[in-house]
């Protein structure tokens, strides 16, 4: 190993990390004079970097290439430019880069891991995927939804089968441990689980109880039935949500708004309470709650007063 007069050792060619210890038998590479530290190699396998810089007194690593691949146990972490922090644990993502594990995978421009608590925090064009903790324990069928570009499980393994659900956002910060399978994701927020989306400027996503907590913006989607509000609570796997304030239902005959609603996508069946207002077709409903159920076409208006007026145009549907 060559070392100059700066602090960054540099390596060039196409070197996997943890041969480093063999590369002056091997010739490769001149060994080092004698006052020179030579470092340790780090505790991760690295494939695929054509540059590696080493810096002694901070103990950081710098790997670059066209596709610089990093293994550690079940996680893999792939980028052009990655930086290792060995004193710390910490894996970053200096370009756009993806990192993976049988349960979580991840696509943005720049990527945090801490390896010791396997927490990720991701910005930039966050796009992936994961796999409700349920359904990793093999509780929930369904096939393997698609992963985000290079998203192969870690160390070349095969996904567990299961309940997949895809987002996208700004920003997001997630834990990949049995006992914390949260994902908190910012600006712009998507979450698609079989047919049903879930829309927000920020949501809250327990994988242990695959609940998603939607708040400024919140739209619940499922075909062209879009349930509105400032805050919703929705519950993916089993079907079903809570919102309240500034509340909009949107059918495909039908629209409403209250102050809060609950939806059983089961039970094919909406409860509206507070100042409820229900248009179908030209015929407006007001009430201080109202049961919607889809499959009996039927709806039970309560409190008083109720009142009914025909002839009346609904009001705009709200931007999708």
């Amino acid at each position: 190993m060559r070392t100059a007069s700066s602090p960054l050792n540099v390596l060039r060619g196409a070197l996997i990390v943890v041969g480093l210890a063999s590369l002056s038998e091997s010739g490769a590479l001149a060994a080092p004079p004698a006052h020179a530290p030579v470092p340790r190699p780090p505790a991760i396998d690295v494939s695929g970097a054509s540059t590696i810089e080493y810096q002694d007194a901070t103990q950081e690593w710098v790997f670059r290439g066209p596709q610089v691949v990093i293994v550690r146990g079940t996680l893999r972490i792939e980028a052009p430019e990655i930086r290792y922090l060995a004193a710390a644990r910490q894996i970053e993502v200096l370009g756009r880069g993806t990192i993976s594990t049988p349960t979580l995978e991840v696509g943005a421009d720049r990527i945090v891991a801490m390896l010791p608590a396997r927490h990720v925090t991701a910005s930039g064009s966050v796009q992936g995927r994961f796999l409700d903790e349920g359904a990793a324990q093999g509780d929930a069928g369904g096939p393997s939804a698609p992963g985000v570009p290079g998203g192969a499980s870690s160390g070349g393994a095969a996904a567990p089968e299961g309940r997949w659900a895809t987002f996208s956002a700004d920003t997001v910060e997630a834990d990949d441990r049995p006992d914390a399978g949260q994902i908190v994701a910012t600006g712009q927020v998507a979450v698609l689980r079989g047919t049903q989306q879930l829309r927000a400027d920020q949501i809250v996503y327990d994988r242990m109880s695959r609940q998603g907590t939607a708040d400024g913006h919140a739209v619940l989607a499922q075909g062209a039935d879009r349930l509105l509000a400032d805050h919703i609570v929705a519950d993916l796997d089993r079907g079903e949500a809570e919102a309240r304030e500034h509340v909009v239902l949107v059918g495909e005959d039908m629209r409403g708004a209250a102050d809060h609603a609950m939806l059983s996508q089961r039970a094919q069946m909406v409860v509206l309470d507070g100042h409820v207002v229900l248009y179908r077709g030209r015929a407006r409903l007001e009430a201080e709650r109202a049961t919607i159920r889809f499959a009996e076409h039927t709806t039970i208006a309560e409190g008083h007063p109720a009142k009914i007026t025909s002839g009346v145009q609904p009001p705009p549907e709200p931007a999708p």
